[in-house]
């Protein structure tokens, strides 16, 4: 299981250094919800790294329109990980249910 993931190259990247090891790898999806909470993990979080070009797609969206882009951007990073990887699990971010159970049923529908 990975730290949370959210890039999709860095899936092809994290692909091309394990696959030597024939072990399954579960790559981590945290949806993120709006621009604060994206620097916030990025900058205060040991271990989470959120890309530049991810972090610009966040910036300065809140409420609603942030929960859109972290959802794209989540359902981008599955279907890379899927093309790579058996499996993901989902991080429910900050009590975000709602958002979990939508990227559920998004990855039942692949």
């Amino acid at each position: 299981m990975t730290q949370p993931v959210f890039d999709q190259g860095l899936v092809q990247k994290m692909h091309e250094r394990t696959r030597h090891l024939r072990i399954p790898i579960l790559t981590g999806v945290w949806p993120l919800l709006n621009g604060r909470q994206t620097e916030f993990l990025h900058n205060e979080v040991p271990g989470i790294i959120v890309p530049d070009n991810v972090r610009e797609r966040m910036a300065k969206t809140e409420g609603l329109e942030g929960r859109r882009v972290g959802v794209a951007i989540a359902k981008d990073v599955i279907r890379a990980a899927l093309d790579y990887f058996p499996g993901i699990y989902l991080i429910t971010p900050f009590l975000a249910y709602d958002t979990t159970a939508e990227l559920a049923n998004f990855v039942r529908n692949l």
